[in-house]
């Protein structure tokens, strides 16, 4: 199965992939317990010959059954367990009286067409009338359509599982990308580049902004980011990274919305003004240069020499103009001072 809709899922699926025996049948009973209206799990030893029940009236049942073995590609002990409990299944039902509405096989593996063939030629010589098979696949499904990714996601301990940006408001998407970014030096570049895509994407959502847009608007991508991802000033920080690779918040002293977006200090340690996700946007680009050599500082340190050349230069018709040559007399008069001022602030160069 494709991951890429949601790459996170892929966390969930690997992490439940790797449970077996009780373990395995611990995460089963909590995300049933979520999803499942009236079930009810039952103890990891003398169970009856069921791991799980869920009512439906006085006589209707569904049993459930786990099958996950440490060595997951071991069909043949799957195969034995199978017909086990299939027959305690029965059991426990003639022995109270009830009617099997339909067996459920929870597994931490997908199966083939052969093996779902098994589980279904079992049932119909058993008389079980009605089978389901909770695959990796299902429980993905099951997850996603009830959207408690998040819940289970923190109950399995998957640290790295995030809400989509799209879904944040833009200052918290800013720290969430900020530390999303400092941890994406431990990926290999084809992760990387996948995940600054998505983070790309999850941005330009997050600012309304289709990929059509300029049909209907002629501001730019980057001005519609600006100004839709605008951060209240309340919550307008600024950010240092540093030289152990992560991103600092640093208190608030007035100046967060003020003066250049990149800037250096004396130790070669560059700090961002986040007053909207523009500035981490262009960031992404940046890291996105260069993905097999991942850096942060070389990326803050490209931003931050692009903008001093821009504050050296500007751009009119016929390309870059030195400033100090507009000011020196190119142009005449203060009402020409003012159109360069414009200008400057055009470019973007504060």
């Amino acid at each position: 199965m494709s991951t890429m809709v949601n790459p996170q899922a892929r966390l969930i699926r690997e992490k439940i992939k790797a449970l077996h025996g009780i373990e395995f049948e611990y995460v089963a009973n909590f995300i049933l317990t979520l999803v499942e209206h009236r079930y009810h799990g039952t103890r990891f030893t003398k169970d009856d010959g069921v791991d799980g029940i869920k009512i439906q009236g006085i006589k209707n049942r569904t049993l459930y059954s786990s099958h996950a073995p440490a060595n997951s590609t071991d069909w043949k002990a799957i195969k034995i367990k199978s017909i086990v409990d299939a027959k305690d299944a029965i059991q426990f039902a003639n022995g109270n009286n009830k009617e099997i509405k339909e067996w459920c096989i929870l597994l931490n593996r997908d199966l083939a067409g052969n093996e779902v063939e098994f589980f279904h030629q079992l049932c119909a010589e058993l008389g079980i009338k009605k089978l389901r098979l909770v695959t990796l696949y299902e429980w993905e499904k099951m997850i996603f359509t009830h959207n408690i990714e998040l819940v289970v996601s923190r109950f399995l301990g998957i640290s790295q599982y995030r809400i989509p940006i799209s879904e944040l408001q833009p200052h918290v998407a800013a720290r969430e990308l900020l530390s999303f970014l400092s941890e994406l030096r431990f990926s290999n570049e084809s992760e990387r580049l996948e995940q600054l895509n998505l983070k790309e994407k999850e941005i330009i959502e997050l600012a309304f902004t289709s990929p059509d847009f300029d049909k209907y608007t002629n501001l730019s991508l980057s001005q519609l980011i600006m100004i839709h991802t605008r951060i209240n000033e309340n919550y307008t920080f600024a950010y240092k990274y540093t030289s152990d690779g992560s991103f600092i918040t640093l208190p608030k002293d007035g100046s967060e919305s003020e003066g250049p977006y990149v800037s250096k200090d004396n130790t070669d340690n560059f700090t961002i003004k986040v007053q909207n996700l523009r500035i981490i946007y262009r960031l992404i680009q940046s890291l996105k240069r260069d993905v097999k050599n991942y850096s942060i500082h070389k990326a803050l340190k490209c931003m931050f020499d692009v903008r001093q050349s821009r504050g050296r230069y500007i751009r009119d018709d016929k390309g870059l103009i030195p400033i100090n040559r507009i000011i020196g007399g190119i142009f005449e008069g203060f009402s020409q001072s003012a159109d360069v001022e414009q200008k400057l602030r055009d470019e973007n160069i504060h």
